[in-house]
């Protein structure tokens, strides 16, 4: 008995790595996880945000104003921004 225990336990100790390697391949193929897409989402987000006119100043002095003409033609100007980026998210 102590033979076939033996046996046994190499037996199983030869195939665990050969299955690590088939679980990791097959973990290669799995899309991207969620937090990164949220990631470049937010990256993209104050992109837009930065081109149309709000920086960390701007948007300090504008911020007392955002019924003012200054203010919302930047905010109209980042909506598009985001509609054009959001469009292309879905045809991607």
């Amino acid at each position: 008995m102590k033979l076939s225990t033996s046996t046994l336990a190499v037996a199983i100790s030869l195939m665990a790595p050969g299955t690590f390697v088939v679980a990791h391949a097959q973990g290669t193929a799995q899309p991207p996880h969620p937090s990164s897409i949220v990631s470049e989402q937010v990256k993209s987000d104050l992109a837009d945000w930065q081109k149309a006119g709000f920086d960390a100043h701007s948007q300090d002095v504008l911020s007392y104003d955002v019924f003012g003409t200054e203010y919302q033609q930047r905010y109209a100007k980042y909506k598009e921004l985001r509609k054009q980026h959001v469009n292309q998210a879905v045809r991607n």
